[in-house]
Protein backbone atom coordinates (compact mmCIF):
# COMPACT_ATOMS: atom_id res chain seq x y z
CA UNK A 1 0.00 0.00 0.00
CA UNK A 2 1.64 3.77 -0.84
CA UNK A 3 1.19 6.59 0.92
CA UNK A 4 -1.38 7.53 -1.38
CA UNK A 5 -3.80 4.91 -0.14
CA UNK A 6 -2.47 5.25 3.15
CA UNK A 7 -3.70 9.12 3.03
CA UNK A 8 -7.18 8.22 1.12
CA UNK A 9 -8.49 5.40 4.16
CA UNK A 10 -7.06 7.74 6.60
CA UNK A 11 -9.93 10.26 5.60
CA UNK A 12 -12.06 7.16 4.72
CA UNK A 13 -12.02 6.54 9.19
CA UNK A 14 -11.73 10.28 9.87
CA UNK A 15 -15.17 10.88 8.00
CA UNK A 16 -16.53 7.35 9.23
CA UNK A 17 -15.76 8.57 13.06
CA UNK A 18 -17.32 12.12 12.28
CA UNK A 19 -20.54 10.45 11.47
CA UNK A 20 -20.21 7.75 14.37
CA UNK A 21 -19.93 10.77 17.01
CA UNK A 22 -23.10 12.25 15.00
CA UNK A 23 -25.26 9.86 16.04
CA UNK A 24 -23.74 9.17 19.13
CA UNK A 25 -24.62 12.74 19.95
CA UNK A 26 -28.18 12.72 18.53
CA UNK A 27 -28.45 9.06 20.21
CA UNK A 28 -27.56 10.94 23.15
CA UNK A 29 -29.74 13.80 22.96
CA UNK A 30 -32.96 11.42 22.22
CA UNK A 31 -31.90 9.24 25.58
CA UNK A 32 -31.59 12.73 26.89
CA UNK A 33 -34.53 14.17 26.41
CA UNK A 34 -36.51 10.77 27.32
CA UNK A 35 -34.94 10.81 30.23
CA UNK A 36 -35.55 14.17 31.46
CA UNK A 37 -39.17 13.76 30.98
CA UNK A 38 -39.57 10.09 32.58
CA UNK A 39 -36.87 11.00 36.24
CA UNK A 40 -35.58 14.10 36.21
CA UNK A 41 -31.86 15.21 37.17
CA UNK A 42 -30.69 10.95 37.74
CA UNK A 43 -30.81 10.24 33.70
CA UNK A 44 -28.70 13.38 33.21
CA UNK A 45 -26.52 11.39 35.37
CA UNK A 46 -26.69 8.19 33.59
CA UNK A 47 -26.25 9.92 30.15
CA UNK A 48 -22.59 10.89 31.44
CA UNK A 49 -20.82 7.74 30.57
CA UNK A 50 -22.25 8.17 26.86
CA UNK A 51 -20.37 11.15 27.02
CA UNK A 52 -17.31 10.19 28.41
CA UNK A 53 -17.39 6.82 25.77
CA UNK A 54 -17.44 9.34 22.93
CA UNK A 55 -14.56 11.58 24.53
CA UNK A 56 -12.69 8.39 24.90
CA UNK A 57 -13.54 7.56 21.09
CA UNK A 58 -12.26 10.84 20.33
CA UNK A 59 -8.93 10.91 21.96
CA UNK A 60 -8.35 6.97 20.97
CA UNK A 61 -9.25 7.61 17.13
CA UNK A 62 -6.47 10.41 16.66
CA UNK A 63 -3.77 8.02 17.96
CA UNK A 64 -4.53 5.08 15.83
CA UNK A 65 -4.11 7.24 12.72
CA UNK A 66 -0.58 8.01 12.73
CA UNK A 67 0.04 4.33 13.54
CA UNK A 68 -0.96 3.41 9.73
CA UNK A 69 1.22 6.24 8.60
CA UNK A 70 3.95 4.77 10.79
CA UNK A 71 3.89 1.63 9.70
CA UNK A 72 4.09 2.98 5.50
CA UNK A 73 7.36 4.74 7.28
CA UNK A 74 8.42 2.04 9.14
CA UNK A 75 8.16 -0.51 5.86
CA UNK A 76 9.70 2.20 3.47
CA UNK A 77 12.79 2.57 5.61
CA UNK A 78 13.11 -1.33 5.51
CA UNK A 79 13.08 -1.10 1.98
CA UNK A 80 15.50 1.72 1.76
CA UNK A 81 17.64 -0.56 3.95
CA UNK A 82 17.32 -3.64 1.93
CA UNK A 83 17.56 -1.89 -1.20
CA UNK A 84 21.16 -0.70 -0.29
CA UNK A 85 22.29 -3.86 0.83
CA UNK A 86 21.31 -5.52 -2.12
CA UNK A 87 22.60 -3.05 -4.41
CA UNK A 88 26.27 -3.92 -2.30
CA UNK A 89 26.07 -7.35 -2.69
CA UNK A 90 25.51 -6.90 -6.23
CA UNK A 91 28.52 -4.95 -6.66
CA UNK A 92 30.85 -7.38 -4.19
CA UNK A 93 29.73 -10.70 -6.42
CA UNK A 94 30.73 -8.74 -9.21
CA UNK A 95 33.83 -7.30 -8.34
CA UNK A 96 34.61 -11.20 -7.38
CA UNK A 97 33.34 -12.48 -10.61
CA UNK A 98 35.75 -10.26 -12.30
CA UNK A 99 38.56 -11.02 -9.85
CA UNK A 100 38.25 -14.40 -10.11
CA UNK A 101 37.69 -14.00 -14.31
CA UNK A 102 40.65 -12.32 -14.11
CA UNK A 103 43.17 -14.67 -12.35
CA UNK A 104 41.94 -17.21 -14.73
CA UNK A 105 42.89 -15.07 -17.58
CA UNK A 106 46.09 -14.57 -15.93
CA UNK A 107 46.86 -18.20 -15.28
CA UNK A 108 45.40 -19.15 -18.85
CA UNK A 109 48.55 -16.15 -20.16
CA UNK A 110 51.07 -17.91 -17.88
CA UNK A 111 50.54 -21.49 -19.14
CA UNK A 112 50.66 -20.53 -22.40
CA UNK A 113 53.28 -18.64 -21.77
CA UNK A 114 55.10 -21.53 -20.19
CA UNK A 115 53.82 -23.87 -22.86
CA UNK A 116 55.43 -22.17 -25.71
CA UNK A 117 58.76 -21.52 -23.80
CA UNK A 118 58.87 -25.32 -23.25
CA UNK A 119 58.08 -25.54 -26.79
CA UNK A 120 60.71 -23.53 -27.72
CA UNK A 121 63.33 -23.93 -25.73
CA UNK A 122 65.44 -27.63 -27.44
CA UNK A 123 65.67 -30.11 -25.07
CA UNK A 124 69.55 -30.58 -25.32
CA UNK A 125 71.75 -27.79 -25.58
CA UNK A 126 75.60 -29.21 -25.28
CA UNK A 127 78.38 -27.11 -23.11
CA UNK A 128 81.11 -29.06 -21.67
CA UNK A 129 84.37 -27.18 -20.15
CA UNK A 130 83.35 -23.84 -22.24
CA UNK A 131 82.40 -25.66 -25.34
CA UNK A 132 79.25 -25.40 -26.33
CA UNK A 133 76.83 -26.39 -29.44
CA UNK A 134 73.16 -25.36 -30.04
CA UNK A 135 70.67 -27.70 -31.67
CA UNK A 136 70.93 -28.20 -35.52
CA UNK A 137 68.03 -27.10 -37.70
CA UNK A 138 67.79 -29.84 -40.44
CA UNK A 139 67.09 -29.64 -44.44
CA UNK A 140 66.83 -32.86 -46.57
CA UNK A 141 67.69 -33.17 -49.99
CA UNK A 142 66.90 -36.30 -51.80
CA UNK A 143 67.15 -37.86 -55.49
CA UNK A 144 63.39 -36.44 -56.12
CA UNK A 145 64.47 -32.45 -54.94
CA UNK A 146 64.79 -29.97 -57.44
CA UNK A 147 66.95 -27.35 -55.93
CA UNK A 148 69.73 -29.11 -53.90
CA UNK A 149 72.75 -26.85 -53.64
CA UNK A 150 75.72 -27.14 -56.42
CA UNK A 151 78.22 -28.15 -53.67
CA UNK A 152 76.38 -31.46 -52.75
CA UNK A 153 75.06 -32.41 -55.46
CA UNK A 154 72.30 -35.01 -56.57
CA UNK A 155 72.35 -37.78 -53.82
CA UNK A 156 72.10 -41.59 -55.27
CA UNK A 157 69.29 -43.31 -54.92
CA UNK A 158 68.30 -44.74 -51.60
CA UNK A 159 70.66 -41.78 -49.77
CA UNK A 160 69.56 -38.27 -48.65
CA UNK A 161 71.54 -35.14 -47.88
CA UNK A 162 71.10 -33.62 -44.26
CA UNK A 163 72.30 -29.93 -44.80
CA UNK A 164 72.59 -28.61 -40.99
CA UNK A 165 72.45 -25.01 -39.65
CA UNK A 166 73.82 -24.95 -35.63
CA UNK A 167 76.07 -22.98 -33.83
CA UNK A 168 79.76 -23.28 -31.89
CA UNK A 169 81.16 -21.62 -29.19
CA UNK A 170 84.28 -21.77 -27.76
CA UNK A 171 84.80 -19.73 -24.84
CA UNK A 172 87.95 -22.54 -23.31
CA UNK A 173 91.09 -21.81 -24.71
CA UNK A 174 92.91 -18.96 -26.01
CA UNK A 175 94.25 -20.61 -29.25
CA UNK A 176 92.22 -20.63 -31.56
CA UNK A 177 89.92 -23.91 -32.22
CA UNK A 178 89.67 -25.58 -35.62
CA UNK A 179 86.80 -27.80 -37.14
CA UNK A 180 87.85 -31.03 -38.41
CA UNK A 181 85.93 -33.59 -40.29
CA UNK A 182 86.03 -36.09 -37.95
CA UNK A 183 84.94 -33.60 -35.14
CA UNK A 184 81.45 -33.53 -35.97
CA UNK A 185 79.37 -36.84 -36.14
CA UNK A 186 75.98 -37.31 -36.91
CA UNK A 187 73.97 -39.79 -34.87
CA UNK A 188 70.44 -41.30 -35.93
CA UNK A 189 67.65 -42.32 -34.10
CA UNK A 190 69.33 -46.10 -34.41
CA UNK A 191 72.72 -45.15 -33.08
CA UNK A 192 74.49 -44.88 -36.22
CA UNK A 193 77.37 -42.36 -36.78
CA UNK A 194 77.91 -40.32 -39.91
CA UNK A 195 80.75 -38.30 -41.07
CA UNK A 196 79.61 -34.99 -42.82
CA UNK A 197 81.21 -33.58 -46.38
CA UNK A 198 84.54 -32.15 -45.67
CA UNK A 199 84.57 -29.51 -48.47
CA UNK A 200 81.76 -27.60 -48.83
CA UNK A 201 82.69 -25.24 -51.86
CA UNK A 202 80.97 -22.73 -51.88
CA UNK A 203 78.22 -23.33 -48.67
CA UNK A 204 79.50 -20.58 -46.68
CA UNK A 205 80.18 -20.35 -43.79
CA UNK A 206 81.14 -23.80 -43.92
CA UNK A 207 81.97 -25.39 -40.69
CA UNK A 208 84.37 -28.26 -41.31
CA UNK A 209 87.99 -26.17 -41.66
CA UNK A 210 86.50 -23.09 -39.45
CA UNK A 211 88.49 -21.68 -36.36
CA UNK A 212 86.68 -20.61 -33.52
CA UNK A 213 88.64 -17.69 -31.46
CA UNK A 214 88.20 -17.39 -28.01
CA UNK A 215 84.86 -16.21 -26.58
CA UNK A 216 83.71 -16.63 -30.54
CA UNK A 217 80.37 -18.12 -31.63
CA UNK A 218 79.96 -19.23 -35.26
CA UNK A 219 76.95 -20.34 -37.17
CA UNK A 220 77.91 -22.09 -39.81
CA UNK A 221 76.36 -25.32 -42.14
CA UNK A 222 77.40 -28.87 -42.31
CA UNK A 223 75.95 -31.79 -44.61
CA UNK A 224 76.25 -35.19 -44.04
CA UNK A 225 74.97 -38.09 -46.95
CA UNK A 226 73.13 -40.39 -44.69
CA UNK A 227 70.21 -43.48 -45.72
CA UNK A 228 67.45 -42.03 -46.91
CA UNK A 229 65.05 -44.48 -44.25
CA UNK A 230 67.36 -43.06 -41.28
CA UNK A 231 66.36 -39.81 -38.93
CA UNK A 232 69.21 -38.10 -38.07
CA UNK A 233 68.88 -37.15 -33.88
CA UNK A 234 71.83 -35.86 -32.72
CA UNK A 235 74.66 -33.56 -33.85
CA UNK A 236 77.65 -34.16 -31.64
CA UNK A 237 81.04 -32.08 -31.77
CA UNK A 238 84.73 -33.17 -30.36
CA UNK A 239 86.33 -29.98 -29.78
CA UNK A 240 90.15 -30.09 -31.11
CA UNK A 241 89.52 -33.98 -31.91
CA UNK A 242 89.38 -35.01 -28.19
CA UNK A 243 85.85 -36.97 -27.81
CA UNK A 244 86.04 -37.17 -23.99
CA UNK A 245 84.87 -33.70 -23.92
CA UNK A 246 81.99 -33.56 -26.31
CA UNK A 247 79.31 -31.79 -26.89
CA UNK A 248 76.12 -32.95 -28.22
CA UNK A 249 72.90 -31.33 -29.68
CA UNK A 250 69.49 -32.55 -30.90
CA UNK A 251 68.37 -32.33 -34.44
CA UNK A 252 65.16 -30.52 -35.32
CA UNK A 253 63.50 -31.81 -37.89
CA UNK A 254 61.49 -29.36 -40.37
CA UNK A 255 57.61 -29.43 -39.96
CA UNK A 256 55.98 -31.61 -42.13
CA UNK A 257 52.73 -30.70 -41.97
Amino acid sequence: MDRGEVLLLNRYLAALLVVVLIVLVVLGAVLLLQGSGQDGDPTATQDTPATEEVAETEATSPTDEPTATETVAETEDTDETEEPAQTEEAVVTEEAAETEEAAETEEAAETEEAAATEEATPEFIGIVDGFSITPAQAQFYTVDSESVPESLGQPEAGQQWVFLTVSLFNEAVDDPVGVAASDLILIDEQENTYSPLEDGGTISPYLVGAELQRDESLRGFVAFLIPEDATPAVIQWCPMGNCDMAVRADILLPDTE
